[in-house]
């Protein structure tokens, strides 16, 4: 339903022409973002299956729990999403979590950067209506939580309920 949402304000050339958000750009994906238990378990499968993520980058990531403060004390390098892979592709673009598809820019991309450990006001395109879908999405959701943190678990669970040797080494 988010999708359809942005699909539809995407079909504007307006919006095309003014959201700064392209491939390769990655600032946004060195802030903490929230995700629900339904993501967690979606993404957690999704790396069973043989999507990359940087599982060194993942458990550091985790320990800061859902604690902002102790997310942006983590160097810029460390506070990457673990999805985020070369030339600053998202390894899990398809199946990223609602509120990645939800935050299109439209100020200029430098203030994204959190390279100081702060974030500044950015604008961002009008996404009402998907906005209610994720925020139905999370008051609903068994559990929400920074990324790392219920990625983590869900992968805990995953390993203690499977039998796949692979599964067993994550």
């Amino acid at each position: 339903m988010v999708d359809l949402e942005i699909k539809t304000l995407f079909d504007d050339d307006l919006v095309k022409e003014n959201v700064s958000c392209k491939s390769g750009c990655a600032a946004c994906c060195h802030t903490q973002v929230s995700i629900t238990f339904d993501e967690a378990e979606l993404l957690a499968s999704k790396i069973v299956e043989g999507t990359e993520v940087d599982l060194r980058r993942l458990r550091k990531l985790a320990d800061t729990q859902n604690n902002a403060e102790d997310f942006y004390r983590l160097s810029y390098e460390d506070r990457a999403c673990p999805f985020l892979g070369d030339g600053n592709i998202c390894s899990a673009y398809e199946d990223r979590p609602s509120v990645c598809r939800t935050n299109n820019v439209v100020s200029d991309p430098v203030l994204c950067e959190t390279k100081d450990g702060n974030e500044k006001p950015v604008r961002l395109l009008n996404t009402h209506k998907a906005d209610m879908i994720v925020m139905a999405s999370f008051k609903n959701s068994k559990e929400n939580g920074a990324l790392p943190t219920m990625l983590w678990k869900a992968l805990k669970r995953l390993r203690k309920s499977s039998s796949d040797a692979v599964v067993k080494k994550l």
